[in-house]
């Protein structure tokens, strides 16, 4: 230090007595790399802890003791209990800290001010922050993994079940949060219209204790976030809102609020691209009327090749042919010629003639959903890249794991939170709280 030996502590700069404390503490560690990191760091969590326990002190000593308004119905409330105590775990350690606890007089609800100036949840043992950090690890690996893991990062242990507690409290805030608010809170509306808005809408099977169930996914993609996939090169998604269901009724409610809040009803084209089943296609012509929608390219390839082998034969040496001829004409928009091929096969024998009444049937029934070189001239998806992805990072790295079973209520919830963390990020939980508190006034 350059300040003489009878300088005043309160004389000094932050930055000065910051660098007396970290010259003690220096002069007191040896070892190697990783002993002097640890010391480090066993140092940041002392400061941090004596930190924060002065400030909440310091907080809980300028609270009054006059009678206050009740955040949920704005009644009258008085101190039902003074200096109630409350622990709570935080980055720098745990802290009690005391609070006044006051009663609405009207409602009954009960309240502690300070808590609410912190922003520290009602319910739980954990701070914001800390949650934020273990709702991250439970929703991207299984609970008793994710305790394990927590403890290796931050030095201190927790438990399975509270990673389970603070997964279900979120669950809880997400839920009562409306559609419209919570995809406002996720991500930001767009302050431009859109060019091109793609939406895929798709359906996985999960293990429930009920047996295999379907999760419906859908996910809207705003062009400048969406390079196109190529032959040459891979598509690419570097933002999306992702939405999770387990009934048509509630994919349609929250895709739609989805994409409303991407700008739907401002965008240029819309585009739904999917493989075609019954009640995706009602969907798109029931929300999205004025879309263009596309049949998956690799799935009406599969089509072409099964119907190739069922009339051939798998070992036909005229398959490849087959394959390379039917996906040229469908590739060049060329499905009447297709079609009319198709057809002269229909003299072959009843069980060779089958596959291929069914594939015209497919064709006709999607046939505006097939016109792959209108759709490439106008540069717009032709595949479900968008939401077979969705799949994998939404819902099969942690939900379709060897060995596991959902109740169908802990499936739903936490492909709800798979589909909030996939569209905001690791911070989804501090928006999803915001948007509670923003709600509650």
């Amino acid at each position: 230090m350059t300040k003489s030996n009878d300088t005043r502590l309160s004389d000094l700069t932050d930055s000065e007595l910051l660098a007396e404390l970290a010259r003690r503490r220096s002069s007191k560690t040896s070892g190697d790399m990783t002993s002097l990191e640890l010391d480090a760091e066993a140092s940041k969590r002392e400061l941090g802890e004596l930190q924060l326990g002065h400030a909440l002190n310091e907080r809980a000593a300028r609270e009054d003791n006059k009678p206050t308004r009740c955040p949920k119905c704005g009644g009258r409330a008085r101190i039902e209990e003074k200096k109630r105590p409350r622990t709570i775990q935080t980055l720098s350690g745990e802290h009690t800290y005391q609070r006044n606890y006051f009663r609405c007089h009207d409602c009954r609800h009960g309240f502690a001010p300070v808590d609410d100036e912190l922003g520290i949840p009602a319910n739980g043992t954990v701070s914001l922050e800390v949650e934020k950090r273990i709702l991250d690890f439970g929703v991207n690996d299984v609970f008793d993994e994710s305790a394990q893991r927590f403890s290796m990062h931050y030095g201190w242990s927790i438990s399975e079940n509270l990673v389970r507690r603070v997964v279900d409290r979120v669950a809880d805030c997400l839920e009562s949060i409306p559609e419209p608010v919570l995809h406002k809170a996720l991500l930001p509306e767009p302050s431009t219209a859109a060019r091109l808005i793609t939406i895929g809408i798709d359906g996985s099977m999960l293990s429930t204790t009920e047996g295999w169930q379907e999760t419906k996914v859908g996910v809207v993609v705003r062009d400048e976030h969406h390079v196109v996939g190529s032959c040459s090169r891979r598509g690419e998604v570097t933002e999306a809102r992702y939405v999770t269901a387990s009934t048509v009724d509630e994919i349609k409610h929250r895709l739609w609020h989805a994409a409303l809040v991407a700008g739907v009803e401002q965008a240029e084209r819309v585009v739904v691209v999917s493989d075609g089943a019954p009640w995706i296609k009602n969907i798109a012509d029931e929300l999205f009327p004025e879309a263009i929608q596309v049949l998956d390219w690799p799935h009406v390839v599969s089509h072409l090749t099964d119907c190739g082998k069922a009339v051939l034969g798998e070992g036909s040496p005229w398959l490849e042919h087959w394959v390379r001829t039917t996906t040229e004409l469908a590739w060049n928009g060329k499905t009447n010629d297709l079609m009319k091929d198709l057809r002269d096969l229909l003299e072959l024998d009843d069980v060779a003639a089958r596959p291929v009444r069914d594939l015209l049937r497919y064709l006709e029934n999607n046939r505006h959903r097939i016109d792959y070189d209108r759709f490439r001239a106008l540069g717009i998806p032709i595949g479900s890249g968008v939401v077979e992805s969705a799949h994998k990072h939404v819902l099969q790295v942690r939900m379709k794991r060897a060995g596991q079973h959902w109740s169908p209520r802990r499936a739903r919830r936490m492909a709800r939170l798979r589909a909030a963390s996939r569209t905001a990020g690791p911070h989804f939980a501090s928006r999803i709280r915001g948007a509670v508190r923003s709600r509650m006034g």
